[in-house]
Parts: C-alpha cells; structure tokens; sequence
C-alpha cells in the first residue's frame, strides 16, 4: 500500500493530472447531434392552413411580424375557404398594423367581415383598423355594426 500512495506521489510530482483534471475532449471536434428530419407538412388543406396559422401567430407574439405577414399569406393562400381562413385574415390584418401598413390591414379586416358577416368581433377589429387609418366616419359605421 504504501508503494501506491508513494507512486501516486511521484506522479503527481512529475506534474501527471489526475483523473478528475484530465482535458475534456474538445467538444468542437465531435460529430453534431443529427436532428430529426421535420415531419411531412402539407402544402395544402385544411391542416396545412392550422399548422401556418399557429407558426404566424407565434411570430407575432415573438415581435416578427414581417414574417408573421408572410406565414400569415401561406396560410390564407393554403385553404381558401373553411373555418380558420378568417382567423388568417384577421392575424394578418393585426401584423400589418403593426408593421403600419394600415390601409394593407384595412383590407385584411374587411375580409374578416365578409367571412364573418354576423361576427360582432369582426366588426370591432375592422372599426379599430379604420379608425388608426384615419377613417373616422367609416370606423364608426362599423363599430355600431358590432354593437
């Protein structure tokens, strides 16, 4: 025993590391971890149109609204009809307002209401965009149609 304790010594006299100071290996030099390939999305369809949906939305809570607007347009254009296309018009209405693209979203809410005719909320959202655009009078028009 004695003898191990005396060669430990002497090794780390000699200035040998020991095994809990050994170099890690250099992590650059490792293979990267190989991510699995995304899964099939369609491009079109009702599902496609949820999957951009929800990917715009989170791109507009993310404060990327510039490509909020173009998720948004996918996914308008991957279903145009259908339950979620008004939800799409009306995300993308709200990211090109906040890009100030107000007259752009105007439109957008506008075809909120067509698809949305008894919608009170649709009414409401096309009232705000007009009246940031400075169309007072329509805003208000709109406004009492959601009341």
């Amino acid at each position: 025993m004695r003898g191990s304790v005396l060669a430990c010594l002497v090794l780390l006299a000699a200035g040998c590391p020991r095994a809990t100071e050994r170099p890690k290996p250099d992590a650059s030099k490792r293979a990267p971890a190989k991510k699995p390939p995304p899964p099939d999305i369609p491009e079109h369809g009702p599902l496609a149109q949820r999957i951009l949906y929800e990917q715009a939305k989170s791109l507009l809570r993310a404060g990327k609204p510039e490509r909020a607007v173009e998720i948004f347009r996918r996914a308008i254009a991957a279903e145009e009809k259908g339950d979620g296309l008004a939800n799409c018009y009306l995300g993308l209405g709200s990211a090109l307002a906040e890009l100030g693209r107000k007259q752009e979203a105007v439109e957008a809410y506008r075809k909120v209401t067509e698809l949305r005719a008894a919608d009170p909320e649709a009414h409401r959202a096309l009232a705000m965009g007009l009246e940031e655009a400075g169309k007072l009078e329509e805003a208000k028009r709109s406004l009492e149609r959601s009341l």
